[in-house]
């Protein structure tokens, strides 16, 4: 669940750069349908470190990027 909908996808792993900091094989998600009637309007190419770490993200292992 995200916001007032749900996104739906798969985890992968991905190199990711911000400036001169390299985080390699960073758990993400990708969305492949977002239910989420806020982002009908809005045109974007990706959210980033916007998850919270629930519990079942602890469990799996997977740490939000921004933390």
């Amino acid at each position: 669940m995200y916001m007032s909908g749900k996104v739906v996808g798969d985890m992968a792993y991905e190199n990711i750069q911000f400036g001169d900091l390299n985080v390699p094989k960073l758990q993400i998600g990708i969305a492949n349908e977002v239910i989420v009637p806020l982002m009908d309007e809005v045109k974007w190419d990706g959210i980033v470190g916007l998850a919270l770490p629930t519990d079942k993200m602890k469990a799996e292992g997977i740490l939000p990027v921004m933390d």
